[in-house]
Order: C-alpha cells, then structure tokens, then sequence
C-alpha cells in the first residue's frame, strides 16, 4: 500500500497520521482544520485500527499506543533519544539534562532530538522540560503547541492517577 495521510480530530485533538504500510511514519498536530478527514473506508483494516488506538489514547487509554507499529526514521542517535523517551513513565516528566546524563548525552542534542521527533504520542517528547520551565513542544517555543504540551501532560498525569 502506498503513503497514505489521514486526519482525526478526537477529544479536542486534530492530528494528521501518515502511513507507510501497516505502519505510522509521522504524527502531527494541526492548530486549525486544513484538511479533509479522509473517509475511513479508504484506508486498511489496520490503518482503522491504528487510528482507533489513538483516539483510545487520547480518551484516556494510557497504554493504546504501546503496540502501534511504526516506522522510525532519523539519525542513529535521533532512535537512541527517542527509544529512551518511549521508556518514560506515564504522567512524570523528565528535564533535557536527566534525559541527557541517562544516555550520556548534551541537553542541547536530546532537545534538537526531540525536535525531530515525527511520531510524538508514540515517542512522548512532550514528557520532555527545561529545569527553568516547559521548554518547546515540536520544534516550538511558544503559542498553540505548548498549550497542546500542558495539555499532554495534564491528560497523561490525571490519567496515571486513575490507574
């Protein structure tokens, strides 16, 4: 099956998901609607599925996601960064430095790591802080995305309470 897009807007979230295959290439969140929703029946079985774990996710199904298959790409050790992120617990965050010092690292990488992130929600970059505040949220520093990043965090740790 060829590159397919999508687009979801579930529980106050709009994200577009790519697909290559059976599996997610990127994720990303749009402020506004730019884009059609694609008709469910156009895309696979396993495509629906896909976006039927996400939207369990955002509703609060904190482990939805654990087995969406995806396919990574960036640099060597862009994977090592997020492969670390993927081992976050769920409704804790972690400064740039600890993430850093856990993979023997420089914050300023693991932040430009984060930054590259194309599959946030499935690589939780948005678990990611400055020691001197929220730090960006997909390659932003200000506006809309930093308030979907609070409200990441806010979900993930009333959803860890609820455990």
């Amino acid at each position: 099956m060829a590159e397919r897009s999508t687009r979801i807007v579930h529980n106050g979230f709009n994200l577009s998901i790519t697909f290559n295959a059976d599996a997610v290439r990127q994720v990303i969140f749009n402020q506004i609607t730019t884009q059609p929703i694609c008709n469910l029946a156009l895309l696979g079985e396993k495509q629906v599925s896909i976006i039927n774990q996400f939207k369990k996710y955002l509703d609060g199904e904190i482990s939805a996601l654990e087995s969406v298959a995806f396919k990574e790409i960036g640099t060597e050790y862009q994977k090592k960064v997020w492969s670390y992120l993927r081992s976050t617990q769920v409704g804790q965050t972690y400064s740039y430095s600890e993430v850093a010092k856990a993979i023997d690292s420089h914050p300023r990488a693991v932040g430009q790591a984060c930054r590259k992130n194309p599959l946030p929600l499935i690589t939780p970059c948005h678990r990611i802080v400055s020691i001197n505040g929220l730090g960006g949220f997909v390659g932003q520093i200000e506006g809309y995305t930093l308030t979907l990043k609070t409200r990441l965090l806010k979900n993930e740790q009333s959803f860890a309470n609820n455990i």
